[in-house]
């Protein structure tokens, strides 16, 4: 009898479509910030963003492991295959240094706003 659902084939995407809805839900108030709300909410975007290019850098790691180390030596990976994961490496890169450079202008803005209020 043939199973209608195959757990393992659910379980991988189904994680890490959590793990890119995670991610967005943490990282989405520090892409949309701007410098009025930055200042009461900064130690929580510290966070919040620190956590999200945390589960981005673990996303990247994942996605060039699988790019560099096939699960099974016998056969080789197809060319397409080859080709969206290292877009998708590209992609998750660029967020990372996206959002690392948006919360590092924060802080700096944050930090120079306090010294001349002082």
């Amino acid at each position: 009898m043939k199973k209608i659902l195959d757990f393992k084939k659910i379980t991988k995407p189904a994680l890490l479509a959590l793990f890119w809805g995670i991610s967005i839900w943490l990282l989405y108030p520090l892409v949309l910030l701007n410098t009025q709300n930055a200042e009461k909410m900064k130690k929580v975007f510290l966070y919040r963003s620190g956590l999200g290019i945390v589960i981005l850098l673990t996303l990247f790691g994942k996605s060039v492991f699988d790019l560099l180390y096939l699960q099974d030596d016998s056969k080789k990976m197809p060319l397409i295959k080859i080709i969206f994961l290292t877009l998708y490496a590209i992609v998750i890169i660029s967020g990372i240094f996206f959002i690392g450079g948006k919360a590092i202008i924060l802080f700096f803005k944050s930090n120079i706003q306090e010294i001349t209020y002082q």
